[in-house]
């Protein structure tokens, strides 16, 4: 056997290695990309429902009108 057919079979083992190893870190990737995407997408939709809960509060205790209500006070 030739140096060179050393050498061949060498490089064929490590690309065939690498490959399936690269293989099955694309499909942890590809796993972990959902998983994130899934919590990314449940977080938004927690935070539209505090936004909403943050905006009938306000509406309730009149928090936006009470700052002009109390200028006009302090003006009279």
């Amino acid at each position: 056997m030739s140096q060179m057919g050393v050498v061949e079979d060498v490089r064929q083992v490590l690309q065939d290695f690498l490959t399936s190893e690269l293989r099955a870190l694309t499909a942890r990737i590809d796993a972990l990309d959902k998983v994130m995407s899934a919590r990314s997408e449940a977080t938004d939709v927690k935070l539209e429902s505090i936004q909403k809960d943050i905006q009938t509060l306000v509406k309730s205790l009149d928090i936006d009108r009470r700052p002009a209500a109390l200028e006009a006070k302090q003006v009279a």
